[in-house]
């Protein structure tokens, strides 16, 4: 049985209630009528109205007012405003404060019958919908977002698999746990209730994005759309939330902006290392001209060995720079990767001063050959053999496990670096890939920006952490068949 459909006309002009309800008795609609907006205000049947025709110009007032106090007095009701004066501002601003139509008087007989039978179709539509609980089951099990239904105090009433499987939780255990309190950051939690209190207050809230904690204490960034859930009398009884795990989009976001930045730094690093190239020469030029004139004097030389130094340190500072700035281009070859950290550590160790240093491997018979650029991955070890040397006080121990592993479903090889260091802090572990980042007294921190880069041109990954025997770990894979990128991707 289809459910009764009572309009309430506020309209003061006698022969306008009249014609209107003529036009709602060819299709049996149910009319109320009253003429001030105090009577809409005191109205009390507001549970058995479906649509409120208001004239925009009444004795007592208008219908920006009036809109106001029903839409907080019955959000379930549709509201069409009519008026002698139409005129593009009020308009925008009536549909703006929840308006669903707008119409100009005289009323068009057959544009109200439509209008109206719109409503009420869309109305059968949603009490249908409401009844297809089977196939909301369905869809709960095999949505590819988040659906969150929240009672009005936070507590997850209804949760679907997605959610399960984006939070590592299984769905038994997150059903009846307030979600403010387990499933988000400290920091975000009250900004966010302030959003789970507007829609309760019947405001729909889309396009918030906040980051929801796993169980394995990691974090995804999810785009929320919420709505307010209603009993059939139009009174709230939960929040419907969906999210879309958005963490790769942003991250792919943010890859394309550093990219234009690099872009930018590129090209004016082109231009600015050609110039120091230049100026740097003729600094090496008159530094070696004044030793042979000063050749005697040891306090000069002194000097001038200092500001080789200084124009060695610039040399190097702009070209890492130019370097990070540049696209990654690769030249793949099947390359034994064993070899190249040997290598890589040989060519480190050298500058030791007298540590004890010492490499160690565990290779558990696992073949270290796959395909990869050999000189761009010795560049990636050095940085990371120069940050264990620089971490470790006095003997240096740098161990390599490698084994097989997958990424994205593809084979791979994991190779672990650990060092007997003091490890890293969490503010070391957050900023270590970061450009610019260090915490020495000198460089310019983006060794480990370039090496991350690097190794995510060959479609791997790179984390830092602290090993369960104590010092810095960093894991890195590989996949073991060619990326199916183009060699001179860069990674962003």
């Amino acid at each position: 049985m289809a459910e009764p459909f009572r309009v309430l006309l506020v309209e003061d002009d006698r022969d306008t209630q009249i014609n209107i309800g003529d036009i709602l008795e060819l299709d049996g609609i149910q009319l109320t009528t009253v003429s001030t907006c105090r009577e809409a205000e005191s109205f009390a049947d507001w549970e058995n109205i479906s649509v409120a025709i208001l004239d925009r110009k009444l004795p007592d007032g208008s219908s920006d007012h009036l809109l106001t106090k029903i839409r907080q007095q019955a959000p379930h009701v549709d509201i069409v405003v009519i008026t002698a004066y139409a005129d593009l501002d009020s308009s925008i601003n009536a549909l703006r404060q929840g308006a669903t139509d707008y119409l100009i008087k005289p009323v068009d007989p057959d544009q109200l019958r439509l209008r109206l039978s719109q409503i009420r179709e869309h109305r059968l539509i949603e009490a249908k919908l409401r009844k297809e609980n089977y196939f909301v089951e369905q869809l709960l099990h095999v949505a590819e977002a988040i659906v969150l239904v929240l009672d009005l105090d936070g507590t997850i009433l209804r949760a679907n698999a997605y959610l399960a499987a984006i939070t590592e939780w299984p769905i038994e255990k997150i059903e009846g746990k307030n979600w403010f309190d387990h499933f988000l950051q400290k920091t975000d939690r009250q900004w966010l209730q302030d959003v789970f209190q507007k829609s309760l207050a019947k405001t729909k809230t889309r396009g918030i994005i906040n980051r929801i904690v796993t169980r394995s204490g990691g974090t995804r960034d999810i785009r929320w759309s919420n709505s307010v859930l209603t009993d059939p009398q139009g009174h709230a009884t939960a929040v419907l939330a969906i999210g879309l795990d958005v963490t790769d989009l942003l991250a792919a976001q943010r890859r394309a902006l550093q990219n234009e930045r690099l872009a930018a730094i590129g090209q004016t690093m082109t231009a600015l290392a050609h110039e120091s190239r230049n100026a740097l020469q003729r600094i090496q030029a008159s530094v070696e001209m004044l030793r042979l004139d000063l050749r005697y004097q040891p306090e000069a030389n002194a000097e001038l060995t200092r500001i080789e130094s200084a124009a060695d340190d610039l040399q190097t500072l702009l070209e890492e720079i130019r370097t990070y700035a540049a696209p990654v281009t690769l030249d793949l070859q099947e390359t034994a990767l064993d070899v190249v950290w040997r290598d890589s550590w040989e060519e480190v160790r050298q500058a030791l001063q007298g540590k004890h240093n010492q490499l160690t491997e565990k290779l558990n018979g696992v073949c270290c050959r796959l395909p990869l650029d050999p000189a761009r991955m010795r560049q990636v070890f050095r940085n990371l053999f120069q940050n264990a040397i620089e971490a470790c006080a006095d003997s240096v121990v740098v161990e390599i496990a490698a084994r097989g592993a997958k990424i994205d479903g593809r084979p791979a090889l994991e190779i672990c670096i650990r060092d007997n260091g003091p490890g890293l802090n969490d503010e070391q572990r957050s900023g270590i890939f970061e450009a610019f980042y260090t915490t020495k007294s000198g460089g310019t921190g983006l060794g480990m920006a370039i090496a991350k880069r690097i190794i995510e041109v060959h479609q791997g990954t790179i984390e830092a952490a602290n090993a369960a025997s104590g010092g810095a770990e960093f894991k890195i894979l590989l996949p073991t068949q060619r990326p199916s990128r183009s060699a001179d991707e860069s990674s962003g």
